[in-house]
This record gives C-alpha cells, structure tokens and sequence, in this order.
C-alpha cells in the first residue's frame, strides 16, 4: 500500500509541474479534451474538414493533444509560410516516427517520412538526380529495405494522387464546358495543327491547360492534409512557444480556399494563376508542401498531369451524362478521391487517328 501511495504522489508531483511549466508557456489555444484521449474523439471525417470547423472557433493556428503526441494545426497561409521557411525551416524539416511508419514505410526509410539528416538528404537526390546511378556508386548504402522503400514511395506517388488528380480535372471540365472548350481551343492552336498528338516538351506552351492542373490541385489537393512535420527543438513561431517533438499538420485544403487569400475561392477559375503574384507568395499554393520538405517530383507531376490531360482533351470530345449534374463530393481517404466515380460521355476526335494507327 505505502508503495502504491508513493507512486501515486510522484505520479501527481510530475504532473503538476509538467502543468505549471507547460502554464507559462504561450502555447495555441485548443479546445476541451479529455484525459489519455486528449482530443482525438473530436476527429471525424474527413479529417481536412473537421480541422477547418475547428479552426472557425480556435483560430488559423491552435493545438491539439492526440493520445500522448502534442500537435499543431495551421490553417492560413501566413501561419503556414512562417512555420516552413525562413529560419524555421530547419527546426520543422524533421518527421515523427511513428509505429505506421515502421512497419508500412519500410522502417520509415522512404523520402516522404524519413527523418531529416543524411539518410534523408541521400533519398532526396536519388530521387531527383540520380534514381538509377546512385545504387552503383554506393552499393553497400542502398539496402533491400531502402530499394524497396523509393520503389514504393514512387508508385504510390506516381500513380494514386495523379489519377485522382486527373479525374477531378475531368469532372471540372465537364461541368464548365467554357473552360474546356477554352483549353481545347489552346490545344488545337500549339499541337494539334501539327497534327501530333501533346508531348511533354508542349507543357510550356499550353499555359491553359497548366492553369487548369493548378486550379484542380487548388480546390481538390491530392494531399489535403500536407505530411505531419515535427519540431526538432523548442521555438517560437507566429508569437506561440511550440516545445520540442511538436507534430505539424498543415490543412492545405484550408488554406487554398480562404476567402481572405483567394477571390471566390469556391469557383474554378483557371484564369486567376495568370496572376504573378501567384509564383511569389508559395504559402497559399501549396499542393505539394514549401519548404525543404516539399514533394521532390513536384516538377514531374505538373509535366505528367498536363500532358495527360492535354491528351485526353485532343483525344475525344467531352460531355455530361444526359445533362445530369456532375458530382463533386469528396470522399474519404489521404488522396481525397470523388465520393461519386465520374460519369460522362465521350467521342474520339480525329487525332485519335495518330494513335490508333
């Protein structure tokens, strides 16, 4: 008994001064919680959404207990360009280790989660200098483990976020047949007077139909939650105190449809990335994350999605499904696919010929 009662005072001690220090700092504000769940019974989905609501009433940047992890969650673009660049790029450039990284991500070996150092900085420049060079030059560095970790990271990469990408990018077509018919018009004027079919070389020259990958990626990320970050040491950003070991999300999907950055953030208007404000002010844009941490197959993806879409547009004329509206919910998952598989009619264009034969 004298044991259980003096464990329980040390217990009680720890916890009281962990509190009063933790009262001295000027943490995010966060919502009631309960003990050892914290506030992970308020998450519901999808997640993106919850966040949001939950941001009406605690403001951009507040804090959330999940389970033992501390986390904050940003949802301005002010907030969010100030947490990941600048000087405090480095102190949120690290990943949590988790218990699904280990077992799903290979020991969290992939570029995507891999904690910030060497190993990481190693992973990054295979994948965007040297993916079949750099297992020669080092051999006894690039283990099964790590092959298989960049093989995996690249296919679910390459492949679930682009199709997503590409049928929200369809859906949005068929729904504002201007804007299709204004990309087709692009499309007819660089590449198919040519009579060729768009090749990666003629992204540069269809500015439209880029504006239409981007406005998709706006109001429908393929990450609508950016990867979780974590504070390496204790700092100070937008006037809080975040403690060492903090997790980072970013409600992307937030940011990239706040009325206070965006015009109409609801409608899809392909037009507003002419703008050049766009190319400088990287933390309201931000489907593939800003700071060291971004996607490293940034640049390939916007190649790959406009040159597939552009191919899709040449290749047959596109309609609703007998005039019914297109649905445009959301439905769950870390891709965000449609609720609703889209429907909708098609017949090849005479392009399709240089394909076919």
């Amino acid at each position: 008994m004298f044991t259980l009662l003096s464990f329980a005072l040390v217990v009680g001690f720890i916890a009281a001064a962990f509190y009063l220090f933790r009262s001295k700092l000027n943490v995010p504000p966060s919502p009631i919680g309960f003990p050892v769940i914290g506030h992970l019974h308020l998450l519901k989905d999808p997640v993106h959404r919850c966040l949001h609501d939950l941001s009406r009433n605690l403001g951009p940047v507040f804090s959330l207990k999940l389970g033992s992890c501390r986390a904050v969650v940003v949802t301005s673009a002010s907030a969010a360009e100030e947490f990941l660049s600048h000087e405090n790029d480095v102190v949120f450039a690290n990943r949590p280790i988790s218990t699904l990284g280990k077992y799903v991500a290979y020991n969290n070996s992939i570029v995507s989660v891999s904690p910030y150092g060497d190993h990481w900085r190693n992973l990054r420049r295979i994948c965007t200098v040297e993916i079949f060079s750099a297992a020669h030059s080092q051999p006894e560095y690039y283990t099964d483990e790590i092959i298989k970790g960049l093989v995996m990271v690249m296919i679910v990469a390459g492949t679930d976020t682009t199709a997503v990408t590409l049928e929200w990018a369809m859906a949005n077509l068929v729904k504002y047949p201007d804007v299709l018919a204004k990309a087709k018009t692009e499309l007819n004027n660089a590449v198919s007077s040519k009579g060729r079919l768009m090749e990666e070389s003629d992204t540069s020259n269809c500015t439209y139909v880029n504006n239409v990958i981007s406005e998709t990626l706006r109001l429908y990320p393929a990450g609508p939650m950016l990867v979780p970050h974590e504070s390496s040491v204790d700092c100070k950003v937008a006037g809080y105190d975040i403690p060492r070991g903090t997790w980072l999300f970013i409600n992307a999907w937030a940011i990239q449809r706040d009325p206070k950055e965006w015009d109409e953030p609801e409608a899809f208007k392909p037009e507003r990335f002419d703008s050049e404000e766009l190319k400088t002010h990287h933390g309201k844009f931000l489907p593939f994350g800003i700071g060291r941490r971004a996607c490293p197959g940034m640049g390939l993806a916007q190649i790959v999605l406009s040159s597939a879409l552009g191919s899709l547009i040449q290749c047959f004329d596109w309609e609703r499904d007998d005039e019914m509206a297109v649905d445009m919910s959301e439905g769950t998952g870390l891709t965000m696919p449609k609720a609703v598989p889209l429907v909708a009619k098609c017949k090849s264009s005479p392009i399709l010929d240089n394909v076919v034969f």
